[in-house]
C-alpha cells in the first residue's frame, strides 16, 4: 500500500502508470516507431510496496499537439526531452528515483538530455511537495539505460538474480547500462537495492 506521502506525490502527476499497491510488474515501452523489431518493451518485476512509476513522455503531450515538459519553458528542444519512465521507490525516509531510458542496439547514444530534463522536472516536483505539504525525503537517484532488444539464441530467457544489487548512484551522462534481450526478466531490486 502506498504511504500518505507517496500517494500525495503520485496524485500530483497526471501520467502514473503503475504502483506498488496494485501491480507486480512495470512495463516500460518505447513509443518511437523506429524501434520496431528492436527494444520495444522491458518488463521489470517489482514486489508490492511503497512505489509508483510514471511516463513523462506521455505526460508532456498537450492538447495543442506540441510536446512540452512545460509551456512555461522556451521552445529550446533540450528543455523538453523526457525519459521513457521514472520509478519512485520509498524505503523509510529514503526516496530512490530511477530514471529509465530504452535505446535499441549495442551502442546507445542520445540519452543525456532526456535524463537531465527529467531530473530537473523531478526536483521541481519534489520542491513543490516540500513547499506546499512539508514532505521531504532523503533522495538517491539512479540513471538506467536499457539497450539491445536482440533475440536470444535457442529461445532462452535471460534473467538476473532476484536479490542482486548492481546499480549504485549514477549520472545522466554516465548511466548504468543494462543489455536487455527480448523476453528477458529483470527485477526492480537490481536498481533499487532493497
Amino acid at each position: 500500500m502506498l504511504s500518505v506521502e507517496m500517494k500525495k506525490l503520485k496524485d500530483s502527476l497526471s501520467c502514473c502508470s503503475y504502483n506498488g499497491s496494485q501491480h507486480s510488474n512495470i512495463l516500460i515501452k518505447e513509443d518511437d516507431r523506429s524501434a520496431k523489431d528492436k527494444l520495444e518493451v522491458v518488463k521489470l518485476e517489482a514486489p508490492q510496496g511503497d512505489w509508483f512509476a510514471f511516463s513523462p513522455e506521455k505526460g508532456k503531450k498537450c492538447k495543442c499537439n506540441a510536446s512540452f515538459m512545460s509551456p512555461l519553458f522556451s521552445t529550446e528542444k533540450n528543455l523538453h526531452r523526457a525519459c521513457d519512465h521514472v520509478i519512485v521507490v520509498r524505503n523509510d525516509n529514503q526516496l530512490v528515483v530511477v530514471y529509465v531510458e530504452l535505446k535499441s542496439g549495442e551502442k546507445p547514444r542520445g540519452y543525456e538530455n532526456q535524463f537531465k530534463s527529467t531530473h530537473q522536472f523531478m526536483h521541481y516536483l519534489l520542491g513543490l511537495l516540500k513547499e506546499f505539504h512539508g514532505i521531504e525525503f532523503d533522495l538517491s537517484e539512479r540513471y538506467v539505460l536499457f539497450h539491445g532488444g536482440f533475440s536470444v539464441s535457442l529461445n532462452k530467457k535471460t534473467t538476473t538474480q532476484k536479490n542482486k544489487r548492481v546499480c549504485e548512484s549514477t549520472l545522466p551522462d554516465n548511466p548504468y547500462k543494462r543489455l536487455v534481450y527480448k523476453n528477458g526478466k529483470i527485477y526492480l531490486n537490481e536498481f533499487v537495492g532493497f
